[in-house]
């Protein structure tokens, strides 16, 4: 702003310096073309001599004035307004720029999230739906697989009545080997929702006596 009326003032210093050359100039034409009148009128009361000097003075007088008027700080501080203008505008486009990526950034990771989210989803239902299966593939030692959703939602493992029909040895063993294949089969279906609790076990016989279960991530045989 400083700067715009510095150069303003520089304008008009300029301009009347021309109109004051200008009406010299004419003043001088004059004497050339009329010197009769012009001399008559100078000698009659110096008017045209007075003028002359007086055009003088005032001509010298806006030249330094014009010289010491000229923007000098006023120009410095524009300059500096000018950076500092250019500066703010610089950090300003560069938080823009910040703010856009953080929010890119976070849709991103909101995208990455509900598609990890989905998929695990996904995987829960394909596990429920091939634990239908684990009855023919364990050869009948199994005789249901299901995650017990009324309850702890583990997954629950019921030994047939024949694996039953052995020592306590035997039947640990048989726990055991049951445990280990359903391990391999949830990690075959995982990962699961952070909530889901379907990769902890639970054996247990037809009446709903436990059996084994998960314990610390591991098997524990609890018949002993």
């Amino acid at each position: 702003m400083l700067d715009f009326i510095s150069y303003i003032s520089s304008a008009i210093w300029f301009v009347s310096l021309i109109l004051v050359i200008v009406y010299w100039r004419r003043c001088r034409k004059n004497k050339k073309q009329f010197p009769q009148e012009y001399k008559k009128m100078n000698q009659e009361n110096g008017n045209a001599q007075k003028l002359k000097k007086s055009l003088i003075v005032l001509l010298v007088s806006w030249v330094i004035a014009g010289i010491t008027g000229l923007p000098g700080e006023n120009r410095e501080e524009a300059k500096q307004d000018r950076i500092d203008t250019a500066q703010r505008k610089a950090e300003s486009k560069k938080k823009a720029a910040e703010n856009k990526k953080k929010q890119e950034d976070k849709k991103e990771a909101d995208l990455v999230k509900a598609t990890k989210e989905n998929n695990e989803k996904k995987h829960l239902a394909a596990y429920k739906k091939d634990l239908n299966t684990i009855p023919d593939k364990t050869k009948g030692i199994i005789s249901k697989a299901y995650i017990d959703e009324s309850g702890s939602e583990q997954t629950t493992v019921v030994l047939s009545d024949e694996a039953l029909d052995v020592s306590d040895s035997e039947l640990k063993n048989i726990a055991h080997e049951a445990y280990n294949y359903m391990s391999s089969f949830i990690s075959d279906h995982t990962p699961f929702p952070d909530d889901s609790q379907a990769d902890s076990i639970r054996i247990i016989d037809s009446s709903g006596n436990l059996i084994a279960k998960t314990s610390w991530g591991n098997f524990k045989y609890v018949g002993e």
